[in-house]
């Protein structure tokens, strides 16, 4: 205690002569008992017991503005799956069975003898062909695509979205850009070798 006095009086005394405030000279002089105050003294407890120490497991908070963009960025994605859905969806050919069929299916290298009918979305016709041996390489992807999944003796309702059958080109009595609709039943397909053999044997 006659020591942290002693060192109050001297440091008094210095800043007197250096014309300093009073509660200047007072705030030093308990800053500096402070630090030189024995860690189980009374100032020296009172000194670690008013430090304020870090949380071991902070909170992390996210600014408003960061908030918001990642509310809109999650709002974009959900947007964006939906739009690829719906696209997907409208690229995709459709089908509904009629008539189930019985045996194999065409390959994409056979020739498929169909009865079908085709109509436009305003539900114009324009074609239909009965015992029509057609190369399934030839036809539009959609019907190929359709075809393949055909059995013989099958009757089917297939849509096929305008991506997969003309596009933006027109043809015929067929607009550009036009979804189109079918019924098609396959009679019969065999190999190009075997529907050769069947020609030159008539």
């Amino acid at each position: 205690m006659w020591v942290v006095c002693n060192m109050t009086r001297r440091l008094y005394m210095f800043f007197k002569r250096s014309l300093l405030p009073a509660s200047v000279i007072i705030g030093l002089v308990f800053t500096s008992s402070a630090l030189s105050a024995p860690p189980n003294s009374v100032i020296g407890v009172l000194n670690n017991a008013t430090q304020i120490k870090p949380s071991a497991n902070p909170k992390r908070t996210i600014p408003p503005r960061a908030k918001k963009a990642k509310k809109i960025v999650g709002r974009t994605e959900i947007q964006n799956r939906k739009s690829s859905s719906n696209a997907a969806a409208k690229s995709a050919v459709t089908m509904s069975t009629l008539i189930e069929g019985i045996g194999g299916k065409p390959t994409i290298d056979d020739i498929v003898v169909i009865n079908y009918r085709g109509w436009l979305s305003n539900g114009k016709e324009f074609d239909k062909a009965y015992g029509a041996p057609i190369p399934v390489s030839a036809v539009i992807p959609g019907m190929a695509h359709a075809l393949l999944k055909m059995k013989k003796k099958g009757k089917y309702r297939v849509f096929i979205p305008s991506l997969l059958a003309y596009g933006s080109k027109s043809s015929g009595p067929i607009p550009a850009n036009s979804d189109l609709y079918f019924e098609i039943e396959l009679i019969d397909f065999k190999s190009k070798s075997e529907m050769q053999s069947f020609y030159n044997q008539n």
